[in-house]
């Protein structure tokens, strides 16, 4: 009767095998997310709170979570611009 002694996922401490067979920090073997980010589309929204909008910071900040966790869009660049 066999043995299977796989680890469980996350079991080496947030080492992963590089190229070379030693285990290297996770990071390592990553792609520079700046190199990623180059290929992909930027989009410009402005956006202005209604009148009966009690805090805007606030639902702004709420609205961007919900875009990242809900629709994988990460805001870059957010400015406040008075018009």
């Amino acid at each position: 009767m066999e043995h299977n002694s796989t680890k469980p996922a996350g079991a080496n401490g947030g080492l992963r095998q590089g190229n070379s067979g030693k285990n290297e920090p996770a990071e390592l073997n990553r792609q520079s997310s700046k190199t990623q980010a180059d290929t992909r589309p930027t989009y410009v929204v402005t956006l202005r709170p209604e009148p009966h909008c009690p805090d805007a910071t606030r639902a702004l900040r709420r609205l961007l979570k919900l875009a990242l966790r809900r629709f994988g869009l990460r805001a870059t660049s957010v400015e406040e611009r008075s018009e």
